[in-house]
C-alpha cells in the first residue's frame, strides 16, 4: 500500500482467531471503501473539467500518483450515514463517470 495503514493496532490483543479475522475483515472493508471513494471522487472531478487538455493533465497526475491514500479521512471522527444526511451531500454522476474513456 502507498501509505502505512492507519489501522495497525499493535497493542490490541484478541482472544480468539475469530476476533482477529473479524478485525482484519473490518480493516480491509474500511480501506477498500476509502479507495473506492477516492476513485469516484477523482473520476467525478475529471468529468467536471472543461477542456480535453485539463482532462489529460489530470489523468496523468492520477496515473503518476497513488489512489491508496487516506490522509484526508479523519479515522477518529464520528460519521452520520443517515438517509437525511446523505441526501444533503453531493452525489457522484455515475453515468458520466462510466462514460469516461481513460486508456
Amino acid at each position: 500500500m502507498a501509505e502505512h495503514s492507519p489501522f495497525i493496532y499493535s497493542d490490541t490483543q484478541y482472544s480468539t482467531k475469530e476476533e482477529q479475522d473479524i478485525a482484519e475483515g473490518c480493516k480491509r472493508l474500511i480501506e477498500n471503501s476509502i479507495i473506492c471513494w477516492n476513485y469516484l471522487f477523482l473520476s467525478q472531478k475529471i468529468t467536471e473539467l472543461k477542456s480535453k487538455t485539463d482532462e489529460t493533465k489530470m489523468i496523468e497526475i492520477i496515473k503518476n500518483g497513488s489512489i491508496v491514500v487516506w490522509r484526508h479521512i479523519n479515522l477518529l471522527g464520528e460519521y452520520d450515514f443517515s438517509e437525511k444526511n446523505i441526501q444533503k451531500k453531493s452525489k457522484f454522476d455515475i453515468t458520466k463517470i462510466l462514460e469516461l474513456n481513460v486508456a
